[in-house]
């Protein structure tokens, strides 16, 4: 691996311009141990990338694309969107791996995309209509499922009363605090099983399918757990680790599904 004074000033810079990102908004202090996870997104992306081979000739990152990073920098800065921020990173990562990487290593690189863009809180600080989609959701398939069983039930939005008591499905049962590290863990899983596979993309909508699932399975046990030990027994550690199981539980579940697809998906030709 040989680098040039240009890539490490190109490097010092995306390093300088991913602190600023972190610390521009602190608000995910207030949800550190959630924060926590995306800390290893990066250090995922360069041990799974490895070893990363480098062209010998240099290329130039490409004027318009430097243009287009400035730009949509801008409307990211006015808009104080950590998402759009985030993106013009990545976009400013891959700018310079695809011109500097041979073609085996750059195959790879652009599989591991999905962990730069999960290596910044951005789903902590700008996804809460997402949060609200999971809860929403969450509280909807939990009316049909206890009024399934027989159970009287009213429903107004995120809030149930089931058989008379309330259950309100808040905004730490919206799923964000275990979507980044749930797609983090199962990028990475789904790249030791499929780096070389076609089709690899597919993974992404079976880990957000599994986190819905996860995060509703919960929210009806939770409410189960309710009914029938009473609500300081469902809000006490019952809240914690039985969530925890069920995401566990969902988790293995997919895993086992990528380690299966393994053998039933072709792989990329060997010219690619």
């Amino acid at each position: 691996m040989k680098l040039h004074r240009k890539d490490i000033a190109y490097l010092f810079i995306l390093l300088s311009l991913g602190l600023y990102i972190w610390t521009r908004n602190l608000r995910w202090l207030n949800s550190i141990d959630d924060a926590m996870p995306v800390l290893f997104a990066l250090p995922l992306f360069i041990h799974l990338g490895s070893p990363w081979t480098f062209r010998d000739h240099r290329d130039e990152v490409p004027a318009l694309s430097v243009v287009g990073i400035i730009f949509f920098g801008w409307v990211g800065l006015l808009m104080d969107s950590t998402l759009l921020l985030t993106f013009v990173w990545v976009i400013a990562l891959w700018a310079w791996l695809s011109v500097r990487l041979t073609s085996g290593s750059r195959i790879h690189a652009r599989r591991l995309m999905l962990l730069p863009i999960l290596a910044f809180p951005w789903i902590l600080l700008d996804a809460s209509t997402l949060g609200w989609g999971f809860r929403y959701s969450g509280a909807y398939v939990a009316e049909g499922f206890y009024s399934l069983i027989g159970f009287h039930v009213v429903r107004e939005g995120t809030l149930l009363n089931v058989q008379g008591l309330n259950l309100n499905v808040e905004a730490a049962c919206s799923g964000l605090r275990m979507l980044q590290a749930t797609l983090i863990t199962g990028t990475a899983v789904a790249f030791v099983c499929l780096r070389d596979r076609k089709y690899y993309w597919w993974h992404l909508p079976v880990l957000l399918f599994f986190v819905w699932v996860a995060n509703t399975t919960r929210i009806i046990s939770i409410g189960a757990a309710a009914l029938t030990f009473g609500v300081t027994f469902a809000e006490g550690a019952f809240h914690t680790w039985g969530g925890l199981l069920i995401i566990c539980v969902m988790f293995g579940l997919c895993a086992l599904m990528f380690s299966a697809a393994k053998n039933r998906i072709p792989p990329l030709p060997t010219s690619n």
